[in-house]
C-alpha cells in the first residue's frame, strides 16, 4: 500500500480517530505477517523433505501496533543456525549439538563438520537417530588406541554388550589420520567398516526459502484487503449498539 493510498484511506474514515484508525492498520499489518508465515512454512514443506516440528516452528510474529505501523517477520534465534543458511544460501556458520559435542572433547576440530555417512540411522524426519548418536558417543568417551578413539568400559562385559546392541563397534578416524576422517563402524560380528558421520571442511547451501521474496508477494496480495476488512470491523465494532460513539 502506498502513501497515498493510506492518504486517500485516511480520507474515507475520517469519521475514525487515530487511534482508531491507525489500530485498524495495525491489526492488517499483523494479520499480512501471519498470512506471510503461513506462505512460508508452505515452502517449506515444498522445499524440505519432511521438515521437522522445529523447523515449522522456526519463525516468530512481531505484531504491528498504533505506534509502529511495522510486523517483522523473522527467524526464531534457536533456529537460525539451521534456516539461515536456508533463507540465504552459504555455508552453515553454528555448530549442530553432536558437532559441538565431539569439538569440546577434541575429537572434531574447529571449522569441520559433521554430514551423515551411509550406516547413520535417520528417523523419519531425516535427521540422525539420537539413540545412535548417543552410541556413538558414549563408545568415543575414552582411551585413544593405535590412532583411532573407542569406548572402553571399565566392564568389559559391558563393552561387548553395548557394541552388540549398536550393532558393532564405533571408531574415529581423525581429522589428519586418513583421506575420509570421520565415525565409523565395524561391524559386530565380521569386518566390514561403513562410515556413520563423515567429517568435512564445509557445508554449503543453496538458497531454498527465499524470506523476503515471499513475504513481499504476500504483502502485495494481501495487505489491501486485510486493510479494508480491518478498518471495516472497526466501523462494525463502533456502530453496534450499546458502543460508546456511533460513526453515524
Amino acid at each position: 500500500m502506498t502513501a497515498e493510498g493510506a492518504d486517500a484511506l485516511r480520507g474515507v474514515f475520517s469519521g475514525l480517530v487515530d487511534s482508531e484508525f491507525f489500530g485498524g492498520i495495525a491489526d492488517a499489518l499483523t494479520q499480512t505477517g501471519r498470512d506471510a508465515e503461513k506462505a512460508v512454512i508452505a515452502e517449506m514443506r515444498t522445499q524440505f523433505d519432511r521438515p521437522t516440528p522445529f523447523a515449522l516452528g522456526s519463525l516468530f510474529l512481531v505484531p504491528a501496533t498504533a505506534q509502529k505501523l511495522v510486523a517483522e517477520l523473522d527467524v526464531k534465534d534457536r533456529a537460525a543456525y539451521f534456516m539461515r543458511p536456508q533463507t540465504q544460501g552459504g555455508s552453515r556458520k553454528a555448530a549442530k549439538a553432536i558437532e559441538d559435542t565431539l569439538q569440546k572433547a577434541g575429537l572434531l576440530p574447529a571449522g569441520w563438520y559433521c554430514v551423515p555417512g551411509a550406516g547413520a540411522t535417520l528417523d523419519r524426519y531425516g535427521n540422525m537417530s539420537p539413540s545412535q548418536i548417543t552410541q556413538i558417543l558414549s563408545q568415543l568417551k575414552v582411551q585413544r588406541v593405535g590412532g583411532f578413539d573407542r569406548a572402553m568400559s571399565t566392564n568389559a562385559r559391558s563393552q561387548i554388550n553395548a557394541q552388540r546392541r549398536a550393532g558393532g563397534r564405533f571408531f574415529l578416524r581423525r581429522v589428519g589420520e586418513g583421506k575420509a576422517p570421520g565415525v565409523y563402524q565395524r561391524e559386530f560380528m565380521g569386518r566390514t567398516v561403513t562410515p556413520v558421520l563423515v567429517f568435512v571442511r564445509s557445508v554449503r547451501y543453496a538458497q531454498r526459502i527465499n524470506l523476503e521474496q515471499i513475504t513481499q508477494r504476500t504483502v502485495d496480495q494481501r495487505l489491501t484487503s486485510n486493510v479494508m476488512r480491518s478498518l471495516a470491523k472497526v466501523v462494525q465494532r463502533l456502530n453496534r449498539p450499546g458502543a460508546q460513539r456511533s460513526l453515524f
